[in-house]
């Protein structure tokens, strides 16, 4: 889920990893925090210049681990047949992209241990690296780093394993659930609702430490923010599913809007104002020239355009023509076509046939065929 915009940084394994932008602030935040508090407090002859590369060191090999433990996620996941669009690491640490549900109930328990289970190898071979360190006499700025990675790792295993859906625990969770009940739809809900009251534990937590003291304002502020993240988390999961298992052997056609509201290429910009965007509750519209396709105009772009201009401006001149490579077929499967919106983080992308415009496919299409059968189907 991308939060300000990602950027592909390299492939492993045949594996794109990609980088949010939020990332940049907690790997900061984490170097900071390093750097001036834990560092100095535990090793205080260091010069700042060390303790600020203990810091950015820390900073980047616990975003090296996060990757491991994502990776082997992606390595159980292909083992049983899972596609992965890759491991995005983000604000809150990594997420493997799977294309689909594990087939089983076996193959979502191994790959839910794999993540926490590399952790924990990671957290024991740095513990031992640092304690050879320590024993030979080698720099603190070596050991202490060693040292903070065995204890992260361990703590990022510990938390992982708490059993809410979708941290790993809550996915083993599910997995057993999904063994005796046999139902993989009853097991995510179960499951993700755990997750949902662990995420309103963890915000109770943090508001009470910092109405409680001022040295935990930070640590609060983590907490509320992990909880928000965690129970959105755990809501979507479950609604993710349902729409995955609504969508099977759905085509494009059955879910889309047809009666699409269309602009002219040639129409002012003034009019698109008025007419448009003043008198209807969409916030983009496709753009037509002689029937055909050719971008899409959103209020981002005519913010771009001098008021004075707007009589004379064409939209045709303004608009975003990105919107066509993310164009679907009516005959293609809703569920690819969900899967690329998702990946693409739009909210709507044009259903179109030898380049006219059919209709359009939008997450709200998708959210009230979800609602539609989910009021008709039962497990």
């Amino acid at each position: 889920m991308p939060f300000f915009g990602q950027v592909r940084l390299t492939s492993i394994f045949g594996i794109p990893i990609k980088l949010d932008m939020s990332w940049f602030i907690v790997f900061v935040l984490i170097a900071w925090t390093l750097a001036f508090s834990l560092f100095p407090s535990e090793y205080p002859d260091l010069s700042g210049v060390q303790v600020w590369i203990m810091g950015i060191a820390g900073s980047l090999l616990l975003f090296a681990s996060v990757l491991i433990h994502e990776l082997c996620h992606c390595y159980i996941a292909r083992q049983n047949g899972i596609s992965i669009r890759g491991v995005t690491l983000f604000i809150f640490g990594g997420v493997s992209e799977m294309v689909e549900e594990p087939p089983n109930p076996r193959a979502e328990f191994l790959m839910a241990a794999a993540g926490p289970l590399a952790s924990i190898v990671i957290a024991f071979w740095t513990g031992l690296l640092a304690f050879a360190a320590h024993a030979l006499g080698m720099s603190e700025v070596i050991y202490g780093v060693l040292k903070y990675l065995a204890i992260i790792n361990a703590v990022l295993a510990a938390f992982n394993l708490i059993p809410g859906f979708p941290l790993d625990g809550g996915r083993l969770l599910r997995a057993l659930l999904w063994q005796t009940t046999g139902s993989l739809r009853n097991a995510t809900r179960i499951a993700s609702t755990v997750g949902s009251v662990f995420g309103v534990a963890f915000v109770a937590l943090g508001v009470l430490a910092i109405i409680s003291s001022r040295d935990l304002w930070i640590t609060g502020l983590w907490f509320v923010l992990i909880g928000f993240f965690l129970r959105t988390a755990a809501l979507g999961s479950y609604r993710q599913l349902l729409l995955r298992r609504a969508l099977q052997g759905v085509s494009v056609s059955q879910v889309m809007t047809t009666n699409v509201v269309t602009v002219p290429a040639e129409l002012p910009v003034a009019q698109l104002v008025h007419d448009y965007f003043m008198r209807n509750r969409f916030h983009s519209f496709p753009v037509l020239d002689g029937g055909r396709l050719v971008g899409l105009v959103t209020l981002h772009e005519v913010k771009h355009v001098p008021r004075e201009q707007w009589d004379k401006v064409p939209v045709g001149q303004i608009m975003n023509t990105h919107i066509l490579s993310l164009s679907v077929s009516p005959d293609d499967a809703a569920m690819a076509a969900w899967v690329r919106m998702a990946a693409q983080g739009v909210g709507r992308v044009p259903v179109v046939v030898n380049g006219e415009l059919v209709g359009i496919l939008s997450q709200h299409d998708l959210v009230r065929f979800l609602n539609i059968m989910s009021d008709l189907t039962k497990d």
